[in-house]
């Protein structure tokens, strides 16, 4: 079973604060500011992780916001039958691609937002909630039957495991926060870890419809570049003032 993939270079020179980034506004290029590039990635523990995790919540949420009849799902995969681990992280993207064809034929087009996490066992299993008045209304009336009758047979005929739960979604806020969760890192509990470090390279943690999730903020006032050296040296060698404590990483308010 493959173990979690070694961190990428971006991830390596923030944990070790190889890189900076030096920066300044458009209109005055002569204010140049220096800071410790920092990855903001889900794949580094600490600070990175949650500020990838609570810009994913804003992201998720305000996308909530645009629709209306969401229905929440969990897929699962069955363990032990799958040697590689991260052939199932890829070939999870194509069994999706299946599963969302049969969906459209079934209930008409909808909207979608998932989120892959993994099993003690390293086994990934997909959160994703759907906006589609028909499956929001059946999940309603008959969520069992929904679930057993079409849903399971649905997912399990395209590479799937158990379709492990439905259910209508009564609240946007915590819906978003569940999703987006990057274990203790966002909830401050004690539960396991479910971060899907052993997925490979370049899988996207965070997926949805085309054009649904809001971009990340930027602002395009700023412009800069990051330097292969670490930010104190870039800061004497420019003649830029290094600020003492650098919060480049945690989550804008």
């Amino acid at each position: 079973m493959a173990e979690s993939y070694l961190p990428s270079a971006s991830v390596l020179a923030c944990q070790n604060k190889d890189w900076s980034v030096v920066t300044w506004k458009k209109d005055e290029p002569e204010a140049k500011q220096v800071h410790t590039f920092t990855c903001r990635s889900w794949r580094h523990e600490g600070p990175c992780r949650r500020w990838c995790g609570a810009c994913d919540f804003r992201r998720v949420q305000e996308a909530i916001g645009k629709h209306k009849h969401w229905t929440y799902s969990v897929l699962t995969y069955p363990a032990r039958q799958w040697p590689d681990v991260s052939e199932l992280y890829r070939y999870g993207v194509i069994h999706w691609s299946r599963l969302r064809k049969r969906l459209i034929e079934r209930f008409g087009k909808f909207k979608y937002i998932q989120t892959w996490e993994k099993h003690k066992s390293g086994y990934p299993h997909m959160n994703l909630i759907i906006s589609n008045e028909e499956i929001y209304t059946q999940a309603r009336s008959n969520r069992k039957r929904l679930k057993f009758d079409v849903l399971c047979p649905m997912a399990e005929a395209v590479g799937f495991g158990f379709w492990r739960w439905i259910d209508t979604m009564r609240d946007a806020g915590k819906t978003a926060h569940y999703m987006t969760k990057l274990a203790m890192e966002l909830t401050g509990s004690v539960t396991k870890d479910q971060t899907p470090t052993n997925a490979p390279k370049h899988f996207r943690r965070l997926r949805a419809s085309v054009g649904l999730l809001p971009k990340r903020f930027k602002d395009d006032t700023v412009t800069g570049m990051i330097i292969d050296d670490k930010a104190e040296f870039v800061a004497n060698r420019f003649e830029i003032d290094f600020p003492p404590e650098d919060t480049t990483c945690l989550p804008r308010k």
